[in-house]
């Protein structure tokens, strides 16, 4: 059993094989039922106040469980949310969610169920200071747009959020049955040719904009070292 403390935190996570049309040969983490991935809040400031970020993974999974299966999530406990990115398990879609007041909530969804196919697949959430995207292996889909009165995420300074990779503190459930690898986030809306040149490359570390990046291929030991250069190192339980 294995957890990401400190920065990141992962209870059940298991070391598998990386994915094999991803960018390089190495581990992934595999997650099952109670996992927990805890990402406290980090180091580096470019992650306080999110107006605008993408947030990128490979993702393997052959099952949905529950009513929703968390790819990240960030929220303060016993307190409102700043954003939210999975599966909607019942129908399929993957969704990302954002509030800016931690009641009104803007979100866009699309059809999904294909990646459920025990397939690596490339995702990216991408959240722009007016618009959201989803990206599935490259390609965007087109989905439902919701809005609310208030799309800008809360800082992390504000309300003292953690952040999630592969579980949903606020639900206490909402856990995700599969592999991720290659986890990114960065502090601007990506857009697709940026998305397309990287997703199956390894990167430096110092992209300009990159805030938090987990390749998970230690493959054994129990520390998580983010390759951002940002100091958001984990430990795994």
């Amino acid at each position: 059993m294995k957890r990401l403390a400190s920065f990141l935190v992962i209870v059940v996570g298991l070391y598998a094989q990386s994915p094999v049309n991803s960018v390089a040969s190495g581990c992934a983490l595999e997650f099952g039922p109670a996992t927990t991935v805890e990402i406290s809040p980090p180091n580096n400031a470019n992650f306080d106040g999110f107006t605008e970020f993408t947030a990128e993974l490979w993702i393997k999974t052959s099952t949905l469980t529950g009513n929703w299966d968390a790819h990240f999530s960030m929220w303060k406990t016993g307190g409102p949310y700043s954003w939210w990115a999975g599966f909607q398990s019942t129908t399929g879609e993957l969704e990302l969610w954002v509030s800016g007041d931690g009641t009104s909530v803007c979100y866009y969804s699309v059809n999904a169920s294909d990646v459920v196919d025990n397939k690596w697949h490339h995702i990216a959430y991408v959240k722009g200071t007016n618009y959201m995207k989803i990206y599935v292996d490259g390609i965007e889909r087109t989905g439902n747009y919701n809005t609310g009165s208030n799309c800008t995420p809360l800082s992390i300074a504000d309300i003292n959020h953690r952040f999630f990779i592969g579980y949903d503190a606020a639900a206490g459930a909402w856990d995700l049955n599969g592999q991720i690898d290659e986890v990114r986030i960065w502090n601007y809306a990506r857009s697709q040719a940026e998305i397309r040149r990287d997703m199956c490359r390894r990167l430096t570390g110092n992209e300009p904009g990159l805030v938090g990046y987990w390749r998970f291929d230690e493959c054994s030991g129990n520390i998580a070292y983010d390759a951002s250069g940002n100091g958001n190192n984990g430990t795994l339980y």
